[in-house]
């Protein structure tokens, strides 16, 4: 029998029995762990991890790569890490596609629920490797302050690797309580939206690399290589087109390495949040190929040689098309789809499609087709066939800041649709392009591209009836049928108080129950037998800032035209003579049919061409065109002419400058200028160089006559004036009221309209309320007791109404007022809007509420008034009247 040293005399000593070399320990299971138990296979090491509560030194779990986490694991409890995708947010180069852009793109902890490391993932079936006791042999070191009375040194099951259990075992549950490491190395691995593997034994730290995979949630945490992860060569010889499809399948984002990849088949994009991020890459084919895209989908810095983009309307799959800093060498570039058969407004086509930063080069069409809601920016068009941008349709689209260099046409909405298959074109801007060297328009709205086939776009009647529950609810005297939806579209208005005004429809009926309802606040103006025809929408469109240089033609506008805005833009050396033209649509007949109105071409610069509106003829050919209130106004042409001959229904020609002459022109210029009086002038210029002036207005007086202290007299052009209320005369070439009393009134003859713009200059004693001779300009006047009117008085200017006699204040702005000062009055009535500048400066403005409207709307006489209190001392005057056209 062995024996141990020396022991403390306060350690409890357990003897132990033995027969020789086969005795065993019988009592020390209480005390001891005893190999048998613990050590199976007698190697050193506690079999199993389930058997140690925790690790003897707690170790990190850390999660790297394209996701970020980490936590402490002692195996003593579950643990969970919070998991960050690093690559949710991974930005394309040059900032213009990243996954945050597309839909649940970022990935969060939340999206990796179940992946991340939990009790789920304990480490199972190691073994704790501990020191082993040399010899069987027992020492004060190596039991650490442990006691033992006597081990068997006869082996057996009590020999050498017993361990102390108040050491290892503290609870006496027969599992030990800490282990350097696991006997066998576990794998941790990570599934779902990233993937990684690591080994854990528990004797070190660990870092597991993630990789994101796309899954099905739709993020793109990490980036697939399509070459890495696909095995695609890109070598240009090898056909790659199922490997680039696979990686399209994925709906991850894809790295598309520098190479040339070869395809033999049309692809397609149908997986919500695909992303293509190209690093001079190339996409090639033989034959002309096409990438059918029907899902919201980015793609950036990828060439498409023979390959183009064709983004399909799809309704139930809907999101953005993302397309940056690509290039296009193709038939088409970017080609969008429109279904003329679909249902619903404006619903057969693609929405949110943005095209930026990319390259058109030797293409046919660079952007094509019909798209809504959507962006196209900042792209350069070179070496053009046939079209740079053409949308049939679409509305609410930015064209901004594009360079095109040649090809037929630059910008052009060819509205290439019938009524039945009602697809509008409104609310477009056409913003800061360069149009350069094009064969045919720079930039057009033409209002239907199938000149067989205009008269299907629109369609001519009278109001047969108004229906009994609602003078909004028009009849027609056309019929329609189910197909024919004309919801926001517009009816125009030919005859009747609401002539040359177009009323957007906003339900319909069909067949049998035919009728077009119009918002409820225009109501009032619709009579039976009134002249309407609808037509596809083409209203409110901008055209604005761009630069033109060599065209056919510069800026045009044909046909359907409504509030369409040409300003600001500037055009050069258009050979077939026009800079800025709008025009009756081309090949319209029927009569009628066609409509423009309502156009401003304002602030424009044309060298060597001209500005001009050529709306009732098609070349030599007389067409029946409604056109009421057209401006141009404010432009400059040098070295060619303004030409606008239709000056009546409210079309201006205001304030254009044109200089120098164009040799093969015989069309003569119209001018409007003013007089120091404010009376509006057009200015005519024959071939010979002859000029002669006209009166461009509907009235206008400046009382230069005889003194009369009984009347008036006449206007210089409106006719005789009429006193309402009072006697009224001239003095000194000013108008006053001879009997000076309050409601004086005197009025013109109507001027046939309730919208234009009316002036005057007007003094007298309006800075005391006490004593005052306060004159007013009296406008929409209906009759003596009903009218609208504006005014100074003690430091503000006015707006008001008389209703039935009661005279009362509509707007008011704080004004300077002098006694004795002329002041100059400025008085706009367009439709339910009143607005009033004093001195140049406006300062006051009215909505007429539907009761003023009906009562004042279509009033078409203005006059004077005056209002006295007290015993003033200054007289009230008028001068200079002034009434013209408003659009």
């Amino acid at each position: 029998m062995s024996q141990i040293g020396p022991l403390p005399d306060n350690f409890e000593i357990i003897r132990v029995a033995h027969n020789d070399t086969d005795s065993k320990l019988t009592d020390l299971s209480s005390k001891v762990m005893l190999k048998s138990t613990y050590d199976t296979n007698n190697s050193g090491s506690v079999d199993l991890a389930e058997q140690a509560v925790k690790l003897q030194t707690a170790r990190t779990i850390t999660i790297a790569g394209d996701a970020s986490g980490s936590a402490s694991f002692d195996g003593s409890q579950n643990i969970q890490i919070n998991v960050t995708g690093t690559g949710g947010s991974t930005t394309i180069p040059d900032g213009s596609v990243t996954t945050a852009k597309l839909a649940n793109g970022a990935v969060t902890g939340a999206k990796l629920a179940n992946n991340s490391v939990t009790g789920s993932t304990q480490i199972v079936g190691g073994s704790v490797q501990t020191a082993q006791l040399a010899d069987g042999a027992v020492t004060m070191a190596k039991l650490d302050a442990a006691v033992i009375d006597a081990i068997n040194s006869g082996g057996g099951s009590g020999g050498s690797g017993d361990m102390l259990k108040s050491v290892y075992d503290t609870n006496n549950n027969g599992v030990v309580d800490q282990a350097a490491k696991l006997q066998t190395a576990r794998t941790i691995a990570l599934t779902g939206s990233v993937s990684g593997t690591a080994s854990f034994d528990g004797s070190a730290n660990i870092t597991i690399v993630t990789t994101g995979s796309g899954g099905s949630g739709g993020g793109t945490a990490g980036a697939l290589d399509l070459k890495a992860n696909f095995g695609a060569v890109g070598n240009g010889v090898a056909d790659d087109t199922s490997k680039i499809q696979a990686a399209l399948n994925s709906g991850a984002k894809i790295i598309v390495p520098p190479g040339v990849y070869l395809i033999t088949a049309d692809l397609s994009m149908n997986v919500i949040t695909s992303i293509l991020e190209g690093v001079n890459a190339k996409f090639k084919s033989t034959s002309l190929r096409t990438i059918n895209i029907t899902a919201g989908t980015g793609i950036s810095g990828i060439t498409f040689e023979n390959v183009y983009l064709y983004l399909r309307w799809n309704h139930t799959n809907p999101g953005k098309f993302l397309i940056d800093r690509c290039t296009f060498k193709a038939f088409y570039g970017v080609r969008m789809e429109v279904s003329w058969t679909g249902t619903g407004f404006q619903g057969a086509m693609p929405e949110n499609v943005q095209v930026t930063n990319c390259v058109f080069d030797g293409h046919s069409y660079g952007i094509y087709g019909a798209a809504s809601s959507s962006y196209f920016a900042h792209n350069l068009f070179k070496n053009t066939a046939s079209r740079n941008i053409e949308l049939n349709a679409g509305s609410d689209n930015l064209i901004y800041d594009n360079r095109i260099y040649g090809g037929v046409t630059g910008i052009i909405f060819l509205i290439d649709c019938t009524l039945n298959q009602r697809k509008p074109v409104n609310r477009n801007i056409i913003h800061c392009n360069h149009v350069f060297n094009v064969s045919e328009e720079a930039i057009s709205l033409d209002g239907n591209a199938d000149t067989a086939g205009e008269n299907a776009s629109r369609v001519t009647g009278t109001v047969a009836s108004l229906d009994s529950s609602t003078t909004a609810r028009i009849i027609p005297s056309f019929s329609m049928s189910t197909a024919n939806v004309y919801t926001e579209f517009y009816v125009t208005f030919h005859t009747g108080k609401s002539r040359g005004q177009s009323h957007r429809i906003t339900t319909m009926g069909a067949g049998g129950t035919s009728y077009l309802e119009i918002p409820t606040a225009d109501k009032n103006f619709i009579s039976v037998g009134d002249k309407i025809t609808v037509v596809i929408g083409c209203v409110g469109n901008i055209i604005s800032n761009n630069i033109v240089k060599v065209a056919q033609t510069g800026i045009t506008a044909y046909g359907c035209g409504v509030g369409t805005i040409i300003e600001g833009n500037h055009v050069e050396d258009c050979f077939g003579e026009m800079g800025i033209l709008i025009r009756s649509l081309y090949g319209t007949s029927g009569g009628d049919l066609d409509i423009v109105h309502n156009s401003l071409v304002q602030g424009n610069v044309v060298w060597n061409c001209e500005i001009a509106a050529d709306i009732n003829y098609w070349g030599s050919t007389p067409i029946t065109t409604l056109a009421v209130g057209n401006k141009f106004q404010d432009n400059t042409v040098i070295n060619g002419h303004v030409i606008y001959e239709y000056q009546y229904d409210n079309n201006l020609c205001l304030d254009n400058t044109a200089t120098g002459s164009k040799d093969n022109t015989a069309e003569q210029p119209a001018q409007i200028s003013y007089t120091a009086n404010g009376v509006p002038m057009r200015q005519t210029v024959t071939e010979a160089g002859a000029s002669s002036y006209a009166f461009a207005g509907l009235a206008y007086d400046l009382f230069n006559r005889a003194d009369s202290s009984s009347t008036l007299g006449s206007a210089v052009v409106g006719g005789a004036w009429t006193a309402a209320n009072g006697t009224w005369g001239i003095s000194s070439n000013e108008a006053y009221s001879v009997s000076d009393a309050t409601n004086n009134i005197a009025v013109l003859p109507t001027v046939g309209t309730g919208n234009y713009i009316v002036t005057c200059a007007m003094k007298g004693d309006i800075d005391s309320s006490a004593n005052r001779r306060r004159p007013a300009l009296v406008f929409r006047y209906v009759d003596s007791n009903n009218f609208m009117l504006a005014y100074l008085e003690e430091g503000r200017v006015f707006i008001g109404k008389s209703d039935g006699g009661t005279t009362s204040d509509l707007a008011s702005y704080p004004h300077r007022t002098v006694d004795n000062t002329w002041y100059n009055f400025k008085v706009i009535c367009k439709d339910d809007i009143v607005k009033l500048s004093v001195n140049g400066v406006w300062v006051a403005s009215h909505v007429l509420t539907q009761a003023e409207q009906l009562k004042y709307g279509n009033a078409g006489q203005v006059g004077m008034r005056l209002s006295k209190t007290g015993s003033p001392s200054v007289a009230a005057r008028w001068n200079n009247l002034v009434v013209e056209s408003v659009i």
